[in-house]
């Protein structure tokens, strides 16, 4: 079984995944937290970045069920910008009946050298970009990738 993948940013939207997968996700995402890390827009850009950061922690989901054409198609989506590693987060954080728990996932990490492309002094909201931003980068951004990964092949079933 494949490792759950931890999203905090544009990916936090179900209709930028099922759009990028080119299908329905009828997995509910689960709410999770990665503990020191911290989340940052990249300037110029309407998506985040998120990089170690001790102290600090990101909120978000973990996408489940995802087969390895899933996987290999967030990898292209997240480009070379990222390096998708194994971490562990903690699902269902705010849980008072002591119901989270630590679980092993995938998350895809900003570039060390790319940092000078970060607002480091800045907080990425996943609300304001649901607002203000997700229909242009559905026309803009996700639509033409899951286009270009259809005519590259990408998006064929593994037999």
């Amino acid at each position: 079984m494949m490792k759950p993948v931890f999203v905090y940013g544009t990916l936090c939207s179900p209709a930028v995944v099922e759009t990028l997968l080119g299908r329905p996700f009828p997995t509910k995402f689960a709410r999770a937290r990665l503990d020191d890390h911290s989340r940052h827009p990249v300037k110029g850009q309407v998506f985040p970045a998120t990089i170690h950061n001790p102290q600090n922690h990101v909120e978000g989901y973990l996408l489940q069920n995802l087969t390895p054409k899933d996987l290999e198609l967030l990898d292209w989506f997240e480009s070379d910008e990222y390096d998708r590693q194994v971490v562990q987060v903690c699902v269902n954080p705010s849980a008072k009946d002591g119901s989270n728990e630590l679980v092993e996932a995938l998350v895809y990490i900003w570039q060390p050298h790319l940092m000078e492309e970060l607002e480091l002094d800045a907080e990425w909201s996943f609300e304001n970009f649901e607002k203000e931003h997700l229909d242009w980068y559905l026309k803009h951004t996700v639509r033409p990738c899951r286009q270009d990964m259809e005519e590259r092949g990408m998006t064929k079933a593994e037999k």
